[in-house]
Order: structure tokens, then sequence, then C-alpha cells
């Protein structure tokens, strides 16, 4: 039973990372998304003019560090789910590893 609590908390966790790492893929395809458009719109109404142009160019780079920081956020939260997901295999087959040397054990006995 104890096991089966370890596996359902630690199926817990890895669902709440992948909805936390789905959750920022799609802020940062909003961000992306909103850049597009502010590009578009500026490429739009600045034919042949400066000002629309550098404006557009002056936001991306306000944006700049948010973006930067949502990608550092994103690249850890892959990196600990990763990191929990192997932490988990490994755990799972040292469990199966040791069932399988009880039941030789058990068997040559």
């Amino acid at each position: 039973m104890a096991q089966l609590d370890t596996a359902a908390r630690r199926t817990y966790v890895l669902n709440n990372d992948l909805d936390t790492i789905e959750r920022l893929v799609a802020q940062l395809h909003e961000t992306v998304e909103s850049d597009k458009k502010l590009v578009r719109l500026g490429l739009e109404r600045g034919r042949g003019q400066h000002h629309p142009i550098e404006g557009v160019v002056r936001q991306l780079r306000k944006n700049h560090p948010s973006f930067l920081h949502q990608l550092r956020d994103l690249d850890e939260h892959i990196y600990l789910f990763f990191a929990a997901v192997n932490r988990a295999r490994s755990l799972l087959l040292q469990q199966i590893h040791r069932q399988k040397s009880t039941k030789v054990a058990t068997n040559s006995s």
C-alpha cells in the first residue's frame, strides 16, 4: 500500500510539472504572437516612415528581457521535470529488480 501511495504522489507531482510546462509554453506562444502582431502593425502603418518602425523596435527591445526570463523559467521547469522522471524511473527499476531478486531467492529455497 505504501508503494501505491508513493507512486500516486509521484504521478501527481509529475502531472503538476507538466501542467506548469504547458502553461509556460502557452505564455511564450502568446508573447511571440503578440510580438508578431506588433511587427505586422508597424509594417502596415509605417510604410515609408521610420517612426512607427522605430516604435516597434523600441517595444520589442523593452519586451526582450521578459521573454528571456520566460524562456529561462521554461528551461528550468523542463530540466526539473526530466530529473523527476529519471528519479521515478530509477526507483521503479530498483523496485522491479528487488522483486525479481526476492522471487529468485524464494524459488531457489
